[in-house]
């Protein structure tokens, strides 16, 4: 249809109440917004790209109506494909319906393919080292602090002198790493003492 010496763009793209905006009948692109008048939402048009008399406008408004088509296009392979079974399974998890993947992440079940598949069948039971069970059943003859400096050093591998430093900051004293150094080992030797008696 020639208007004025000029194409009037065609519309690609559908009407689309999430996109925002859209090519009007009259060819003019528009943005809204949505605003509540009363008890109810009303689409309410913010910005207008006229088409202009000479069609000025022509090419942004088929370029912003051939975008808006991609994107309607992206979201209908996107329906098409979607796994309905695997997503429902996914809501049904998060209504907690009590169906049989309760309690399951669904996202988790779907395996890594990089992972070692002997391993997953035939899972090794963690071994514990019964020197560390031992040592484990000692900690309860120390004091809180040296169970603290223990885990600190051991189990946050924290160097002595970070722990040194944290310890002034806290207690507004002016130790030495040194004198972290030597709680160590009289822990260190304590524990070793307590554990040959055991």
């Amino acid at each position: 249809m020639s208007t004025k010496g000029f194409e009037k763009p065609a519309r690609t793209s559908k009407y689309d109440e999430n996109r925002g905006s859209y090519m009007d009948a009259s060819g003019n692109y528009v943005y809204t917004n949505w605003e509540r008048r009363g008890n109810k939402w009303v689409e309410v048009p913010v910005c207008k790209v006229p088409l202009g008399n000479n069609g000025d406008n022509a090419e942004w408004i088929i370029w912003l109506d051939r975008d808006d088509h991609v994107v309607d296009l992206q979201n209908r392979y996107q329906e098409e494909n979607v796994d309905h079974g695997f997503t429902n399974q996914s809501v049904n998890q998060n209504i907690g319906n009590g169906n049989d993947m309760e309690g399951t992440d669904v996202w988790a079940s779907i395996a890594d393919p990089r992972a070692d598949i002997l391993t997953m069948i035939f899972p090794e039971e963690e071994v514990i080292n019964p020197q560390v069970e031992k040592l484990f059943a000692l900690m309860r003859y120390l004091t809180e602090d040296q169970i603290n400096l223990i885990y600190a050093h051991f189990g946050a591998m924290k160097q002595l002198k970070e722990i040194c430093d944290e310890e002034n900051a806290a207690n507004g004293t002016n130790k030495s790493p040194q004198s972290v150094g030597n709680r160590k080992k009289k822990i260190i030797e304590r524990l070793r003492r307590l554990i040959e008696k055991m």
